[in-house]
């Protein structure tokens, strides 16, 4: 099959191909791979409207996913909930209802109808056939141009389809055969041009005309063992020529007029026209352009290519005897003369009847020396006496009436002697002179009186012939004598004054004659002068200027040996070479160029082996035979190639459909179905494989390509299909490649692909605009920053003024404030000292005038007493300290973490006197685990401060219950009593150095009034803070924060 990109593809035993006319892509199961095909051995496929192509297999049906390169294996044919367990699809058919494709697949269950964008299947199957498990399948099916759909059976029936209802009708144009039912399997079915159906069974051909409704049986279209009698067929197609090929297991192909219905051609064995052909044929297809593809049974892929035979071959395996052909001849009864080692062979084209001269023919008739380098018909004596020029033996006679030889046709033992025996050319001219070219120069013989005359090279006499070696005679319509020397150039020859004027090869002259070794000399009908040379190419010579124009492999010549030169009726020149023939168009200076692929006798030719017959065929000869041809007559492929770009490398690593290069993605589709690759900067080696999608002689195809914005002109590759590309700059690029096929046309358009190269970061537009961006503002910012400090420095010293000014006042005001502080700090001090002390000195007094009249008791009451007020005295002093150390920023703030609840005990402990004089409540519930991060200290002096205070206002039997909580990363402590209660006014004032406030406890408890400052500023400096929440005659809660550890 080709699909829509010019892709040829074959299904065998072992996987799916894809042919581009030089590799093979193979699809393979890979067991641990689901995106691969279900099994290697394939039935059939079928591309459908998207691309993507159904592919058959002996475990299943798949879908091959064209853009993706990867295979959708349709596992609801095998699942047991569908009960279909279907393995093997023998053939599918893709068929358009109501503007959905339709699967169709032949199985060993019957037909399957498929609808895949639902995923609903439907096995259809004809009644009259009964248990498919008897072996009863569908074995294929086939839509006629008519638009009906045929079903071939395992068992030799044939059914219509009705794709509306579902439903099977019998096959008017079979012959049912009762006899052999259980044998026959309709294999093919192939209508054609004519209005018949033919179809291929395993008991022979079937043949229906539904016009004329006539049938026809071909059991032996070629002759095979009685064992193999009917022949079985398992291929039909037809090819560009309407003729119908037939293939079949152990017999070949066979080709038949479907017209007449006779066999025209059969195909058993090798044939130049065919690549490997084995007798066993299972497929056959027929493509565009003529070729005919052959699957065989173990042998691979057999082609017939009607372009390999459009030059009459002769050689060796054909009956030619003549090892090496050298010269031609045509005489006035069109026979044609074959020259070369080993002998002449004559042809007898009318009764095709040959004879052969040689060293071993009869005598009369033999040659002495039989290999020949030339062959010249005596001018005067047309149809009479033919002049053979040999290798080493001088020059022979041939009695071309009586066709008896002379080895030794002159009196004049000089000739062929001293004057060379190794004939290269010879011409007669209408002078009865015989003019012979040999190793050791010119000589003339007059044929009335056998007078010599000889030219040979003379050192330093320029006018003398060029060189010792002559190689061709050649005279054009003007009369004048053109003599080819080996090393000497090209001579003219001046027959007045027996003289020669030289052209030779000058590096210095770029116009002058390319090679100094001259092959062939040949006269166009335009009286234009070729020379061909051994090693540089073709020359046109100017007669005016006495230049010449070169034309080598470089303007498409397929080799710069040239050999021989002909004319062809259209004006074109055919040059024989070392590699090929080419036709060359005059005009258009344009070659077209055949090798041994397009049935040459090889790519060799020889010197002096060319000839144009009375009738315009042409014959050139060479190492393995010879080929002739009428020019009009060749084959010639007129198809436009398609141009597929088919490989993309990066890094001589081949990239492939949606796999990660780098981390990315490069290709989300087949190389040959996308149109733009992007690639990163360093990702700048890169190669691209393209195939011109022409079958007839893929070497022969010749490509050209460039890179747009990097290559300067289209460089051509021949027939080298890879293009490589290293350290292109960042920027859009497109990749363009034309090709011609093998006979030169040209697809001009050819394939492209656009090629994105990301710049690095640092050369993107972005950073580029950013990078500008910040130096304008950096120098806008020195500028603004050099004026702005001038500017600065102006207002300086009006600024330093106010500045001093300001400061002044605010130290005024600082001062002003401090002094009030202090006289309040003072005040503070005075009063709570006051009170201690005025107890110290009435104890003392008490016990200065009394102490001989107290007792016992009443001292004890007084010393109590009197420790009390050291104790609040010391209180006082202590948090007058640490609250000095807080303002001065010396206070030593040591964090740790601390339990809360280790620390509200302790201070319970402390305290626990004072609870049991009024009878208080005291709960810690605080959580025992919860860690805080603070200084011990600092804490310890905090609860203290806040403890005493809910003692101090809680009435007897009272209640004082500590609490925590967590709230984000800080522990929330709250001290909460059932006390007095604070007023709004009071509340507003607790934490004011400025607001002295010392209330009375509930028994008259005296307090410093400085505990709640010091507080504050230690829970500030430990990252919290403090609220208050009272109420009149309920109690008071303080609470705090402090980090958690």
């Amino acid at each position: 099959m080709e699909d829509n990109l010019g892709f040829i593809w074959f299904g065998t035993h072992d996987g799916l191909n894809r042919y581009d006319g030089y590799n093979f892509k193979i699809y393979k199961n890979k067991l641990s791979d689901p995106t691969s095909i279900s099994d290697n051995w394939i039935y059939c496929f079928q591309q459908n409207s998207k691309g993507d192509i159904w592919v058959g297999t002996a475990d299943g049906l798949n879908l091959f996913l064209r853009g993706e390169e990867r295979f959708i294996q349709i596992q609801s044919l095998k699942n047991n909930e569908t009960k279909l367990q279907i393995s093997a699809v023998y053939t599918i058919f893709i068929n358009n209802e109501d503007n959905q494709e339709i699967l169709y697949f032949s199985t060993n269950k019957g037909l399957v109808k498929y609808n895949h964008e639902k995923n609903q299947f439907k096995v259809l199957y004809p009644k009259a056939l009964g248990n498919p498990s008897d072996g009863n399948y569908i074995r294929t099916i086939f839509k006629t141009k008519a638009g009906k759909i045929l079903v071939g059976t395992s068992t030799g029936r044939i059914f219509y389809l009705n794709t509306y209802n579902d439903s099977f009708t019998h096959f008017e144009g079979y012959t049912y055969r009762e006899r052999i039912i259980r044998e026959n399997s309709v294999n093919t079915f192939l209508e054609d041009d004519f209005n018949k159906i033919w179809i291929g069974t395993t008991f022979g051909l079937y043949s229906y005309n539904y016009v004329t409704g006539e049938k026809q049986y071909f059991p032996d279209l070629i002759e095979v063992p009685k064992e193999q009698y009917p022949i079985n067929v398992y291929a039909l197609e037809q090819d560009k020529k309407g003729d119908l090929w037939i293939g079949g297991h152990g017999w070949g192909t066979a080709i038949i007029n479907p017209q007449t219905g006779k066999v025209v051609n059969t195909r058993q064995y090798n044939e130049p026209t065919f690549t490997s052909l084995t007798p066993s044929v299972f497929c056959i297809y027929a493509d565009k352009r003529g070729l005919v593809w052959i699957g065989t049974t173990g042998d691979g892929i057999s082609r017939y290519n009607p372009y390999t035979n459009r030059f009459n071959l002769v050689n060796n395996k054909t009956g030619l005897k003549i090892l090496s052909v050298r010269t031609f001849f045509e005489d006035n009864k069109n026979n044609i003369y074959v020259g070369g080692y080993k002998g002449i062979e004559k042809f007898n084209r009318t009764t095709n009847e040959h004879y052969f001269y040689s060293d071993k023919s009869p005598r009369g008739y033999s040659l002495v020396n039989p290999n020949i380098y030339s062959m010249e018909e005596d001018y005067q004596n047309k149809g009479k006496i033919l002049w053979i020029g040999t290798e080493g033996y001088g020059i022979v006679k041939l009695d071309l009436v009586t066709g008896e030889i002379n080895n030794r046709p002159f009196k004049n033992r000089l000739i062929g002697g001293e004057y060379g025996s190794y004939i290269y050319s010879l011409y007669s001219d209408k002078e009865h002179t015989l003019w012979v070219g040999t190793e050791r120069g010119l000589y003339t013989i007059n044929l009335v009186n056998e007078k010599i005359e000889f030219f040979h090279n003379i050192p330093l006499d320029t006018t003398s012939i060029g060189a010792k070696s002559v190689t061709k005679i050649f005279e054009d319509s003007y009369g004048n004598i053109w003599v080819g020397t080996n090393l000497g150039g090209l001579n003219l020859f001046d027959k007045k004054t027996k003289t020669f004027t030289r052209f030779t090869f000058d590096k210095l002259i770029p116009n002058s004659i390319s090679n100094n070794h001259i092959k062939t000399i040949f006269e166009d009908s335009k009286k234009r002068l070729w020379i061909g040379t051994n090693g540089n190419g073709l020359n046109l010579f100017n007669r005016d200027k006495k230049t010449f124009t070169r034309f080598t492999s470089e303007d498409g010549l397929p080799n710069n040996v040239v050999y021989g030169i002909l004319e062809d009726n259209f004006g074109n020149l055919w040059i024989s070479t070392n590699f090929g023939l080419s036709m060359f168009n005059p005009e258009k200076k344009t070659f077209t160029n055949y090798l041994q692929q397009d049935g040459l006798q090889s790519n060799e030719f020889n010197s002096n082996a060319y000839y144009k017959s009375t009738s315009g065929e042409l014959f050139f000869g060479g190492i393995e035979g010879y080929n002739s041809f009428y020019p009009e007559k060749i084959i010639t492929n007129k198809n436009i190639p398609v141009v597929r770009i088919t490989d993309f490398r990066i890094f001589n690593n081949e990239v492939t459909p949606n796999t990660f290069i780098n981390d990315k993605v490069i290709l989300r589709k087949a190389i040959e179905l996308t149109d733009t690759v992007v690639l990163n900067h360093n990702e700048n080696m890169f190669t691209f494989e393209f195939a011109a999608l022409d079958y007839v002689a893929p070497v022969k195809n010749s490509y050209s390509y460039k890179m747009e914005n990097f290559d300067d002109r289209w460089i051509n590759a021949g027939n080298n299909r890879s293009a490589t590309y290293t350290n292109l700059n960042p920027g859009e690029y497109i990749f363009r490649v034309i090709a011609s096929n093998n006979d030169g046309l040209m697809n001009n358009e050819g394939a492209t692909l656009t090629v994105i190269i990301l710049p690095p970061y640092w050369k993107t537009w972005w950073f580029i605009s950013i990078s500008l961006f910040l130096i304008i503002s950096l120098v806008y910012f020195v500028l603004w920053y050099r004026i702005r400090l001038i500017q600065d420095q102006k207002e300086t010293l009006q600024e330093l003024v106010l500045e001093r000014t300001s400061e002044l006042e605010q130290l005024n005001k600082e001062l002003k404030k401090s002094n009030s502080s202090k006289d309040r700090f003072f005040s503070i001090i005075a009063h709570d000292l006051r009170g201690p002390f005025n107890g110290f000195l009435g104890l003392s007094d008490m016990l200065k005038k009394e102490c001989d009249t107290l007792s016992k008791d009443e001292i004890i009451d007084i010393s109590n007493a009197l420790n009390l007020s050291i104790k609040k005295t010391y209180n006082l002093l202590e948090n007058l300290l640490n609250w000095a150390r807080v303002q001065t920023g010396n206070y030593d703030f040591s964090p740790i973490s601390i339990s809360i609840n280790d620390i509200i005990d302790e201070i319970h402990l402390l305290f626990i006197g004072n609870l049991s004089a009024k009878n208080i409540k005291f709960t810690n519930n605080t959580d025992s685990e919860l860690m805080v991060y603070a200084d011990e200290n600092m804490l310890n002096s905090i609860l203290q401060n806040l403890i005493s205070n809910a003692i101090k206002f809680t009435p007897r039997h009272g209640e004082i219950t500590i609490n925590s909580v967590i709230e984000e990363k800080f522990a929330k402590i709250m001290v909460k009593d059932n006390g007095v209660g604070i007023d709004e006014d009071t509340k507003s004032k607790l934490f004011n150095i400025d607001s002295h406030i010392t209330n009375k406890g509930t028994e008259n408890e005296s307090g410093t009034g400085l505990g709640l400052v010091l507080i504050k500023e230690l829970i500030l400096k430990s990252g919290g803070e403090i609220k208050v929440d009272s109420e009149i005659g309920k109690g008071t809660t303080f609470s705090f924060t402090i980090p958690i550890a």
